[in-house]
């Protein structure tokens, strides 16, 4: 009897007082059952399915006869089974390969605890509880491989031009769009860690396609598309290209204005004697490149501007991509025409901020 009204104190109180959890919610199964209640109306009473209360109500039946004490029939129990596989020392040890490492796949993982501890785990068990350690797969992101001087001069640039206008600067550049595009196979390139920040990047080193667009793009709007054909020497570059789009830098900037500035990397054709010749002829300003330039070899993340438009127009050309020469220009002209403006706003406002990440990490690669 004393029992019975403690079940019944402990219902009223989880009731109406503590949250409801399993526990509670079998004592109030419990207590009812005791009190003559039918299973369906335990059910809805309790909020908890009907197949629930027959499982618990049989278990009480079960524990009466065999004279178990109440409590035992409600308390979770530890259970039976298997201990975890990944251990203390199993953890720390896969944490330890893993994180943060290149060529860290699942069956590679599995290998590496099969060997040192002679336990045998399951692929799709490795990636559950990476997860759950609060890792993700990312694939490595790629960026050209930098040498001491390249950082060294990626540094000056950036001191120099840290407060330059860059919202008053057209960034030029060249790309190549081809009808077709090669598969990566990019599926087991993946590090696992707790951010994309701390995935190492796969660098690879700097090479030239055939250049067949170009284009310059600022805050202020952008100069027209031109297409090419041949390789881009500093004579087809001054002649086909920078003469054919001079009107367009008054359009751009207004013809009064003597305060804006071009900007090119340092390609081939960008240094030459006879490009810079014309710049000087022809621009108020220019970002020397080359050598004995300013701007630093293999820093594209410094022409993100323009960059970031042959990422979005290539992006574009996926969803469709035309099968023709002549159909992949007129696609490229209305997507080069159609763009939003906001979109170099935005990365030339970026640009002081990408110079001082430049400087803090000593010339390393901005990520942009």
């Amino acid at each position: 009897m004393y029992d019975y009204i403690s079940n019944v104190m402990m219902c009223f109180f989880c009731w109406n007082v503590g949250p409801t959890t399993r526990q509670t919610n079998r004592i109030k199964i419990k207590t009812l059952w005791e009190h003559g209640d039918s299973q369906p109306r335990i059910a809805k009473t309790v909020g908890c399915s009907l197949s629930s209360v027959e499982k618990w109500v049989h278990k009480f039946k079960v524990a009466a006869e065999q004279g178990v004490p109440d409590k035992n029939a409600v308390v979770d129990n530890p259970r039976s089974g298997a201990p975890p596989k990944i251990t203390k020392t199993i953890c720390k040890a896969i944490l330890t390969f893993t994180e943060g490492k290149c060529d860290r796949q699942a069956p590679a993982i599995k290998r590496h605890v099969n060997k040192k501890f002679g336990v045998s785990l399951d692929v799709s068990y490795i990636r559950k509880w990476l997860k759950k350690q609060g890792l993700k797969p990312y694939h490595r992101p790629k960026r050209l491989a930098l040498s001491d001087s390249h950082k060294v001069k990626r540094v000056t640039f950036a001191r120099k031009y840290r407060k330059h206008d860059w919202m008053n600067t057209l960034f030029t550049d060249e790309s190549e769009f081809p009808l077709q595009l090669k598969a990566l196979n990019t599926k087991n390139n993946i590090v696992w860690a707790r951010s994309i920040d701390n995935v190492p990047p796969a660098e690879i080193e700097q090479y030239s396609n055939a250049v067949r667009v170009w284009g310059g793009v600022s805050a202020k709007g952008n100069t027209r598309l031109i297409f090419y054909k041949g390789d881009l020497t500093a004579e087809n570059y001054c002649g086909k290209i920078l003469e054919k789009v001079e009107p367009d830098f008054k359009t751009v900037f207004g013809a009064r204005n003597r305060s804006w500035t071009f900007a090119h990397d340092g390609a081939s054709a960008h240094k030459a004697k006879m490009t810079n010749e014309w710049l000087e002829e022809h621009v108020p300003n220019h970002i020397t490149s080359g050598p004995a330039g300013d701007w630093p070899a293999k820093s594209a993340d410094l022409n993100s501007p323009i960059e970031h438009v042959w990422g979005y127009m290539s992006g574009k050309l996926e969803k469709n991509r035309p099968r023709t020469i002549p159909a992949l220009k007129r696609r490229l002209t209305e997507l080069w025409t159609d763009m939003d403006q906001d979109m170099a706003k935005k990365q030339a406002k970026r640009m002081e901020k990408r110079l001082k990440s430049i400087i803090s990490s000593h010339g390393e690669w901005t990520g942009d």
